[in-house]
């Protein structure tokens, strides 16, 4: 879903230059800062390799923010960045575990937040959702949105259009 996206690191430990059916990664200091595959740095993350720059990392507050203004506005969405779930995912490698666990469960709720506005909307709009409320979508929920117009509208025109 994210594979194609990049985010930055700061390299944590020396990484070897590797090279693998012709593909060349690594070659990092102790230090540097690298645009990695979100895949390659999660894994990086978790093997503790790499962090997420301080400007990437997301906080419980941050969550807890995103989630209570998500929660006062009742039928807009509010714009999250592309890589906001991806972020805190990864933030949550970083912190310590009752702070992991406080982080994805607050991710949770925002996430659920979200999900039932952007269900209403579909219901409402079948076709796909206006340019305007996919700006404000993170990457997966792009995607999910995308899925989901490609299965709905279908149905939609066939219960409406009996079938035809």
């Amino acid at each position: 879903m994210v594979s194609g996206q990049g985010i930055k690191v700061i390299v944590n430990r020396d990484l070897p230059k590797i090279e693998v059916n012709g593909l060349t990664f690594g070659g990092y200091a102790a230090g540097d800062l690298v645009t990695l595959p979100v895949p390659m740095a999660e894994a990086l993350i978790k093997r503790g390799y790499a962090s997420l720059t301080q400007q990437d990392l997301v906080t419980l507050d941050d969550v807890k923010r995103a989630h209570w203004v998500e929660g006062k506005e009742s039928t807009e969405l509010t714009k999250l960045d592309k890589l906001f779930y991806v972020k805190a995912r990864l933030s949550a490698l970083n912190s310590g575990q009752g702070d992991s666990r406080e982080l994805m469960t607050a991710l949770r709720d925002l996430v659920s937040v979200r999900l039932r506005k952007i269900l209403s909307m579909i219901s409402v709009s079948p076709t796909g959702l206006p340019q305007e409320v996919m700006d404000k979508l993170t990457i997966e929920e792009e995607v999910l949105v995308k899925e989901l117009t490609r299965i709905i509208n279908p149905w939609f025109s066939r219960v409406i259009g009996g079938g035809q």
